[in-house]
């Protein structure tokens, strides 16, 4: 399924109320694991500098409307070999559930993005503030190894 369908999938329901709830929770699991090049923050971007000090370091602890998110890097031969988020929201039973989502698509998209050093992350559509946050994290995290 390409994205444009995702979003045609997306749209509000104009039909019975009933229809209208399965619906938007259809469009709410849809939208947690598709990704999107938009959103209220836009796409986020990374920098890379080298060289890359080898290790492991933890990004600042990021406070969004929904909960904390931090980042975890392991650094071997000067490359990110390893992304981990061993903070991510949990305070509410849809933050849990969004979170299970997105942690996964944001790994795999940030490690994506550091081994082909490419500055761009696509976000999570329906965690665009955890997918924000993520980057701020692992930016940090980042920042602590080429210093």
């Amino acid at each position: 399924m390409k994205r444009d369908d995702a979003r045609l999938l997306l749209q509000p329901a104009t039909s019975t109320p009933k229809r209208r709830a399965f619906t938007g929770a259809a469009a709410s699991a849809v939208s947690s694991i598709f990704l999107a090049g938009c959103g209220g923050f836009g796409a986020p971007t990374l920098q890379i500098p080298a060289p890359l000090r080898n290790g492991q370091y933890t990004g600042q602890d990021i406070t969004t409307r929904f909960g904390d998110v931090q980042v975890q890097i392991t650094i071997s031969n000067g490359l990110i070999t390893d992304i981990q988020a061993p903070l991510l929201p949990s305070d509410r039973a849809r933050s849990v559930e969004i979170s299970q989502a997105a942690g996964p698509i944001l790994q795999d998209e940030a490690l994506k993005a550091v081994s082909s050093r490419t500055a761009q992350i696509d976000i999570v559509s329906g965690a665009t503030y955890t997918s924000d946050a993520y980057v701020q994290s692992l930016q940090s995290a980042i920042d602590q190894a080429h210093a």
